[in-house]
């Protein structure tokens, strides 16, 4: 068959040539092309074997119109372009992960804030373990992995409220900081109020009393006619500072009212009766590395057959000028110590 190969054209040839070397290299070393797929192969049954079998969680959400996108321009947590509502608010839970203040906070409602605290749990592996994803335009799953279905549900209820809470704290924001200048603001008004009031009162028990049917003096009138005034003056300032209060308070309300109805909660979290893990995926984890270890071995059997200049067949020495017929020949000297092996045990 090879010498027939030979016979045809030069592509044939070189092509024959190649698959008899590639054959002959492939049996000249198979332990060593065997070598990594079953050390991958087993690599990758000790991984299944050792694979914790986690519990998943996740809750439903619906983020039809979310009031920090696109409306109202916050930073850091607008639509990006051609994003929907619930792509967008994903990626905000996501990047939220990533920050100690929220993962901390998803900790302390799960429970784990002291198991975080004491280094029993690590804050990556949490991290790792709480995700959320977009299905859709407007619906978006949170999801929570652990060792235990328990554990897994907590951090999906707790993932959610911890979102929840900083999008009330985001909207709120501003009007929060208005609340608290114009509390701060009625503390002075209700003194310089409490003051202006001292002050006529001081006044007026300076004076002696009038005779019924009589006034005051002109000047002394006048002086009580601006410190009245001045009580007035303060007495009006505090109530424009309550009602400025109130009216802050009220935005405060509906804005927390709105974000409450922009992102709602369809299905809630529940606890998973089973590990996700199942035997198909440890399966799949096997024959992976399994099909790695076949591509190594694949591309080294091809590598080293391209790259050998051993002498495989005949038409390896086609190439060679001045050489027009190849034949092979017998190895005499395995021949001639077979005959003295003979000849040694005749005698």
């Amino acid at each position: 068959m090879l010498y027939e190969a030979l016979a045809g054209d030069d592509h044939t040839s070189q092509s024959s040539a190649f698959w008899w070397r590639l054959t002959d290299n492939l049996f000249r070393r198979l332990t060593w092309f065997l070598l990594p797929i079953l050390l991958l192969a087993g690599l990758g049954m000790y991984r299944a074997a050792t694979t914790t079998d986690l519990y998943r969680s996740s809750g439903t959400l619906s983020a039809t119109s979310n009031p920090l996108l696109p409306e109202q321009q916050v930073s850091g947590v607008s639509a990006q372009f051609l994003e929907s509502p619930a792509a967008a608010n994903a990626r905000i839970i996501n990047e939220r992960l990533r920050t100690d203040s929220f993962i901390n906070g998803v900790a302390d409602r799960a429970g784990l804030g002291d198991a975080v605290e004491s280094g029993e749990v690590q804050i990556d592996v949490l991290r790792g373990n709480v995700w959320a994803s977009a299905n859709g335009d407007s619906i978006l799953n949170v999801n929570a992995t652990w060792a235990d279905g328990q554990t897994s549900f907590q951090l999906a209820v707790a993932t959610i409220d911890e979102y929840e809470a900083y999008l009330n704290d985001t909207v709120v924001s501003a009007t929060r900081e208005a609340e608290e200048f114009y509390n701060a603001q009625l503390v002075k008004r209700e003194q310089e109020r409490d003051d202006a009031i001292e002050e006529l009162e001081a006044f007026v028990d300076t004076l002696d009393p009038v005779p019924l049917g009589e006034d005051q003096p002109v000047g002394v009138q006048i002086e009580i006619d601006r410190l009245a005034d001045a009580v007035t003056t303060a007495e009006a300032a505090v109530d424009a500072t309550e009602a400025q209060i109130d009216a802050a308070a009220l935005t405060q309300s509906q804005q927390m009212s709105e974000a409450g109805r922009s992102l709602t909660t369809i299905d809630e979290p529940q606890v998973p009766s089973a590990p996700e893990t199942s035997l198909v995926q440890r399966a799949s984890t096997v024959i992976a590395f399994a099909l790695l270890g076949t591509v190594i071995a694949l591309a080294a059997l091809i590598t080293t057959t391209v790259l050998s200049t051993a002498v495989a067949s005949p038409a390896d020495l086609l190439g060679i000028e001045g050489v027009e017929l190849v034949a092979t020949v017998g190895d005499k000297s395995f021949g001639r110590q077979r005959r003295r092996r003979r000849a040694g045990a005749t005698t």
